[in-house]
């Protein structure tokens, strides 16, 4: 996810003069080649019309750039709008204003993360109300703008970028350097010890500073957490990441999202259990309130022991590595989130959670001891039972893994022999594009590389055009009797059906489309683009080919009364 803050109160119109000339450098210079579109509602019959010309309404006091995808890699997200004219796009261009224009940008009000939370702000207006789509491929170009913005306008730009890595800023930040031939420093999100030394000043508290950048980089907790009690402090981080855990429910996984992570960057047994404890006095902090009350009372020290337990705290380092032979907890710990794999395989017993620290049972007995006396027999009891019954555990694991081991190894040289064709064809497509990455300068290989990871049928539009309209051909042949039936109907007829079928599965077409259609005198023609639009594709190959023929006149030829796939040949 995307997002671009501006502040307002510090940008001149000359200033955005500047800046908006650049943008429009940086859009029609990215090397995927931007596309914009006429957005209709769905109330409205217009089919959308794609323009290669970004500039909307030129010469008009509302001219502004927009695009929303790109031709090479086959996305698009919702149009992004810059506005030529400063006044125009504080109007129209930007969503929201700074909460107080005496502070930086990257300064916002003192908040706690609270799991429903919305992504993180900035003391600015943004550029959308909500986060753009990191799915889309312009993404590169909407950060290539925001890292322009940071260094042309210091101090009155803020780029956040969610789930984008610093290889990949780096690498369009170089690009940018390509294009204008000066130097570009990181984003400042990308540099967080800067945004520290930046916004520090601006909280009286520290705690809430720890919280500002815990917001600021969304559910990275582990990361979040170990900057945190490195650079800010224990007390604050202490302090803040207890008021986190108060908002979950003791037992749940928000629970543990919060907790684990603790364990991980404190690497301290006494510090997590400070945690526990500090999230529970919270709770307790205001007596009349029942909810907190009820839920400080399910914190149970004993099932933290035995959780701990479960999780192999007193296995041996050297015992706890071998583990991570199975599927375990550190993805879902290095990224705060976790991929449908990994929560499956938790759901089905599969994952194996791995505690983060080495106790040994004197220690662990002893931290619990100091932290809840009361039920010291219990925990002593506990500890030496998970002993008894667990002195032979490690082996048994060992001798189930390398029985797993085994399978898995037979099946993965069944799975290569099957694959072996498969892996050759994309050894030959990884081929085909290096060798067509040569067509560009080395900085922009970066861009169109991912570009056609995500889209190879860019290198074969012709292949795969042709494929699919022998595919159709071959669909008709089934069908005889419903093509006659649909070639016998009024051009005009066909015509509006053709365009209720582009507007229904959101298909796009150029600004000649309509003119096209109504010079063209070959009915076969007419017929085939509206069988076309008919047809269920599933597959992004033919999703991608049939949009391109209703781009390109070029592809309808095979349709006509002497062509390769004509309905007369039916």
């Amino acid at each position: 996810m995307i997002q671009l803050f501006l502040k307002t109160s510090k940008i001149a119109n000359t200033d955005w003069d500047d800046s908006y000339n650049r943008i429009f450098k940086i859009v029609n210079q990215f090397p995927l080649k931007l596309e914009r579109i006429e957005s209709y509602d769905g109330f409205t019959k217009n089919t959308d019309k794609l323009h290669y010309d970004l500039t909307v309404n030129k010469n008009e006091k509302d001219e502004h750039i927009s695009f929303w995808g790109d031709q090479m890699s086959y996305t698009a997200d919702f149009s992004v709008k810059f506005y030529k004219h400063w006044e125009v796009q504080q109007k129209k261009g930007l969503i929201d204003n700074e909460k107080d224009p005496t502070k930086p940008i990257i300064w916002y009000l003192p908040e706690v993360f609270k799991f429903s939370s919305y992504p993180p702000d900035a003391n600015a207006a943004k550029l959308n109300a909500n986060y753009l789509d990191t799915k889309a491929l312009y993404r590169y170009a909407v950060l290539a703008i925001g890292i322009m913005l940071e260094n042309t306008l210091p101090g009155r730009a803020f780029l956040i970028s969610l789930e984008i890595r610093n290889e990949e800023v780096n690498n369009t930040r170089k690009w940018l350097e390509y294009i204008f031939d000066e130097s570009f420093d990181m984003p400042i999100y990308y540099d967080k010890t800067r945004l520290l030394d930046n916004v520090a000043e601006c909280y009286n508290n520290k705690t809430d500073l720890v919280g500002r950048l815990d917001i600021l980089y969304f559910r990275q907790f582990k990361t979040n957490m170990e900057f945190a009690l490195q650079q800010i402090g224990y007390k604050s981080s202490l302090e803040y990441y207890s008021q986190v855990l108060a908002h979950t429910d003791f037992g749940t996984f928000g629970f543990s999202d919060v907790f684990t992570p603790w364990i991980e960057a404190t690497k301290s047994l006494e510090k997590t259990l400070e945690l526990l404890e500090g999230s529970k006095q919270i709770l307790l902090s205001d007596p009349k309130d029942e909810h907190a009350v009820k839920k400080a009372s399910k914190y149970d020290y004993i099932e933290i022991l035995k959780d701990l337990l479960s999780q192999y705290i007193l296995w041996t380092p050297e015992q706890r590595e071998f583990l991570d032979n199975f599927y375990t907890n550190q993805q879902s710990l290095e990224s705060g989130t976790e991929d449908l794999f990994g929560t499956l395989m938790r759901m089905s017993g599969l994952r194996v959670d791995i505690c983060p620290i080495y106790a040994t049972p004197d220690h662990l007995f002893e931290v619990f001891m100091y932290h809840d006396s009361k039920n010291g027999k219990q925990f002593r009891a506990i500890i030496d039972d998970w002993l008894d019954k667990n002195k032979n555990r490690y082996d048994e694991v060992v001798k189930r893994f390398s029985g797993i081991e085994k399978k898995v190894q037979e099946e993965v040289v069944e799975m290569y022999e099957r694959e072996e064709e498969k892996d050759l064809a994309k050894i030959e497509l990884e081929s085909r594009i290096e060798k067509y990455l040569n067509k560009y300068a080395d900085p922009e290989r970066f861009l169109v590389k991912k570009a056609l990871d995500v889209n190879p049928y860019h290198l074969e539009t012709d292949s795969v055009v042709d494929a699919l309209q022998q595919e159709m051909f071959q669909r008709c042949k089934r069908k005889i009797e419903d093509i006659k039936y649909r070639h016998k109907i009024d051009k005009t007829d066909k015509i509006e059906k053709l365009n209720y079928w582009i507007k229904q599965k959101g298909l796009f077409v150029l600004p000649a489309f309509t003119e096209w259609l109504n010079k063209e005198s070959d009915t076969g023609i007419i017929t085939c683009l509206y069988v076309l639009t008919t047809l269920k594709l599933y597959d992004r190959r033919q999703s991608y080919a049939r949009q391109q023929i209703l781009l390109n006149r070029k592809y309808w030829t095979v349709w006509e009364m002497d062509g390769k796939y004509s309905i007369e040949k039916l």
